[in-house]
């Protein structure tokens, strides 16, 4: 018998992975559709120029060594951050959905599936939280409150596409 975590049953331990994969597409979802909301209501904002007049101004009197952006600049890359991770949390959603129902009957082939699919949701939402937090653009709570969840997402897909990836490979002896 092929266990997870050195405790569980292999194919209890995708349950489980499955299960708690769709709680946190439900959260990225709904953070990054929170962040997204945001950032296109500051980007209609009819004060965006007046403050994107005033920062070039500010940029232009330090010597352009302030770090400080252009605001479209920033509101673009948080707007297509969060966009993409809006899409990857609910491919993760529904992916991590169908993974449960399969993993009842055994489900190997899914679980390759859903591997493939998760190697590149964990490049969209860790390469829109590495974009955000090089840029350091941590401008208000919402997208605090982003790259905290997409960062433990980034983290926990990892640990768990391993763990689907061992209960894929695992032959089709029955470990229930």
């Amino acid at each position: 018998m092929v266990t997870a975590c050195l405790c569980l049953p292999l194919s209890t331990g995708v349950k489980i992975i499955a299960f708690m994969s769709i709680l946190i597409g439900i959260a990225v979802g709904s953070v990054s559709s929170w962040c997204l909301h945001r950032a296109v209501q500051a980007w209609k904002n009819p004060t965006l120029r007046t403050a994107t007049t005033l920062l070039s101004q500010v940029n232009t009197f330090f010597g352009g060594t302030t770090g400080l952006y252009d605001l479209e600049v920033i509101y673009r890359i948080i707007t297509a951050c969060s966009a993409v991770a809006l899409i990857g949390g609910f491919v993760q959603f529904l992916m991590s959905f169908w993974l449960l129902l399969a993993a009842s009957q055994g489900g190997r082939n899914m679980a390759r599936v859903w591997v493939i699919v998760h190697i590149g949701v964990i490049c969209a939402i860790g390469g829109g939280f590495l974009c955000i937090i090089t840029n350091e653009l941590e401008i208000n709570r919402a997208l605090t409150v982003f790259l905290a969840v997409t960062g433990t997402d980034f983290l926990l897909l990892i640990y768990f596409v391993w763990v689907v990836f061992a209960y894929s490979r695992s032959g089709h002896e029955s470990d229930v």
